[in-house]
């Protein structure tokens, strides 16, 4: 198992360089000029020119890569080429804001995927059935960013129950965590639906019923205890997405999360705050991945075998 982890951290050190040279190369042949954006509208080319010093983009490509790596290694992501603040600073004062819109979103995307799927999979082929599915559909269906306008409209313009952006306690993240949440649940019902088919045949069920087990016992703790393994996954990488930052929703409620501090930062060329939100978020999802296939090693003692080897 030890030795498993090692090997996945390791694992994580080509891929944080490669993103970091993605970054550099995309960043530096985007139009526009960081210098532009920072500088005064009357500044001139010598002080341009100073400014481009300071910062090192008169530099090439590769000694900017090289360096930025270094200082990486220290623990240091550069400073903001606007706000002149530490990029690590910033990023952990968004971080705990999209935590927040994670959890909420998976939660809300738990209490309405997993009975909807086992519902869909003990009645299949009935009403009960394709009533679940037509709502994960609508689900899958539905953009984020309309369903997102729609609550605002509805539950902030027009009822007032709910701030329509920012975080003003509690009931800023439970619109744009039904936003997010609502799309979640459609891809996570039919998951739900399809892995509990797979088990819900099996021999051992019906040796559990013949044993006079009730029913809902059968289906709560030997059904669904078997199907997790895909639930599992497809819940990962969800909730690896949300931690991505969903740009979209951070956005239209002006959430100050790290998706829309990554947004805003590529919108005014500020390559240290692109650079280092991304890397921070790679590593925090390739962690949770991690612990994603932990979690299949505690639901089936087979896979656990698997690690050890």
């Amino acid at each position: 198992m030890y030795r498993y982890v090692l090997k996945r951290l390791l694992m994580l050190v080509p891929v944080i360089l490669g993103v970091i040279l993605l970054i550099f190369v995309v960043m530096d042949l985007a139009p526009g000029d960081p210098a532009l954006m920072i500088a005064s509208p009357d500044a001139t080319e010598e002080e341009l020119a100073e400014l481009r010093t300071n910062l090192g983009l008169d530099k090439g490509i590769a000694y900017r890569y090289v360096a930025y790596v270094k200082n990486m290694l220290h623990g240091n992501l550069g400073s903001s080429y606007i706000s002149g603040r530490p990029v690590m600073d910033v990023y952990l004062e968004r971080l705990p804001e999209t935590l927040k819109l994670a959890v909420g979103a998976v939660f809300v995307a738990l209490i309405i995927s997993i009975p909807l799927g086992i519902i869909a999979a003990v009645h299949q082929n009935t009403f009960k059935d394709s009533a679940s599915m037509v709502v994960a559909l609508i689900g899958v269906s539905m953009p984020s960013f309309w369903l997102g306008l729609l609550l605002m409209l509805l539950f902030s313009l027009k009822l007032g129950w709910f701030p329509s952006g920012g975080t003003v306690g509690f009931k800023s993240i439970v619109l744009p965590s039904i936003t997010m949440g609502l799309n979640l649940a459609a891809v996570m019902t039919r998951t739900t639906r399809s892995s509990m088919l797979d088990v819900l045949h099996s021999d051992y069920l019906r040796t559990a019923r013949a044993k006079g087990v009730n029913e809902k016992k059968v289906i709560l703790k030997h059904a669904f205890k078997n199907a997790l393994i895909p639930i599992i996954t497809v819940f990962g990488s969800q909730f690896s997405y949300v931690l991505g930052g969903a740009v979209l929703v951070e956005t239209i409620f002006s959430y100050p999360g790290v998706g829309k501090m990554v947004v805003d930062a590529i919108g005014n060329r500020d390559i240290p705050s692109v650079t280092g939100g991304i890397v921070m978020t790679t590593i925090i999802v390739t962690c949770v991945n991690l612990v994603i296939d932990l979690l299949y090693a505690y639901v089936d003692p087979r896979i656990k075998g698997q690690y050890v080897k």
